[in-house]
């Protein structure tokens, strides 16, 4: 079976469409997928069971990379199109059926409307799939290492820096955390947002993953070497709540119940503010810099030995 899926442009977006893929894998036997798909998280789609072709959409003015992706899939027929970008390709293509994704406001999370599109009964949780040599990347890495994510796409999303230093004090006081080391997982032009943590963790203690391994290394590095992720409302945060590793969302003014880490092992804490209070307070009072001031050290601390509890064991 012929499938075109045409991905999102964002990695947390496209890590959430992956429960769509795993239900294409587990459904139809003999797939044959074609994926189209921005550069950022091109490297995800490695190793799916049925793909045999990607196309990498490099982005142009006035649009011309449609134009690209119409050339390389219009003369095909397909039995089946998903544009998880609701573009006008979509509905174009020569196709048996065909699936657009609206991105209309919604109550429920996307994992949830992501079903809905496809006729699913259960929420669609994401699965990437690890290949070896992503494993064999990341050996020489501790185990059982803290991993804290400290950027996001919006500073208004970054919890300050000095609160992660200080959850990591506290944490590597907890019998579980003694022996851990803390890895800081960003891309290398991301650097300036983590610099003032990574001057302030014990030199013996920190592991710099700035920049340092593809999405699929450090979806690895979360599977394999990973006790405990905590990070922004990020693409990093939804790779680590699919690898299972136990997460902490961190939320202020984006929508948990939209956004919130899926899976048995992953929870979210929030400002103490909602997101309409901290959205009021941008558009009345042209806020600047963090709008997670208010989350507490205490209350992530609290949400990170949830996990640990005996009857999570």
């Amino acid at each position: 079976m012929k499938v075109l899926f045409i991905g999102c442009r964002y990695i947390g977006d496209a890590v959430l469409s992956f429960g769509v893929i795993n239900w294409l894998v587990e459904t139809i036997p003999n797939l044959d997928l074609t994926v189209a798909t921005p550069t950022a998280p091109q490297e995800l789609y490695n190793g799916i069971p049925g793909l045999s072709k990607v196309f990498i959409e490099e982005r142009k003015k006035r649009g011309l990379h449609w134009w690209d992706l119409w050339r390389q899939v219009a003369r095909k027929r397909w039995d089946l199109v998903i544009d998880m970008r609701g573009s006008a390709i979509g509905f174009m293509l020569m196709t048996k059926r065909r699936l657009i994704w609206s991105a209309k406001p919604s109550s429920k999370h996307r994992v949830e409307d992501l079903a809905n599109m496809v006729g699913a009964k259960e929420a669609l949780k994401p699965k990437i799939w690890v290949e070896p040599q992503d494993v064999d990347a990341i050996q020489d890495l501790p185990e059982n290492m803290i991993l804290f994510a400290p950027a996001a796409n919006w500073v208004g999303k970054q919890w300050p820096q000095e609160c992660f230093a200080a959850l990591f004090e506290k944490l590597s006081q907890q019998e579980t955390f003694k022996n851990s080391k803390v890895g800081i997982i960003a891309a290398l032009n991301e650097r300036e947002a983590c610099q003032s943590l990574c001057d302030a963790l014990p030199k013996g203690k920190f592991v710099d993953l700035i920049g340092r391994f593809t999405l699929k290394q450090l979806f690895s590095v979360m599977t394999y070497k990973g006790l405990l992720f905590v990070g922004n409302d990020s693409g990093l945060m939804h790779m680590a709540s699919a690898s299972g590793i136990p997460v902490v969302g961190l939320f202020g003014p984006s929508r948990e119940e939209n956004f919130a880490p899926v899976g048995p092992r992953a929870t979210y804490v929030r400002t103490d503010e909602s997101y309409d209070e901290l959205v009021h307070r941008i558009h009345h009072f042209k806020h600047e810099g963090s709008l997670m001031t208010n989350l507490s050290v205490e209350k992530v601390f609290q949400a990170c030995m949830s996990h640990f509890s005996p009857e999570i064991i």
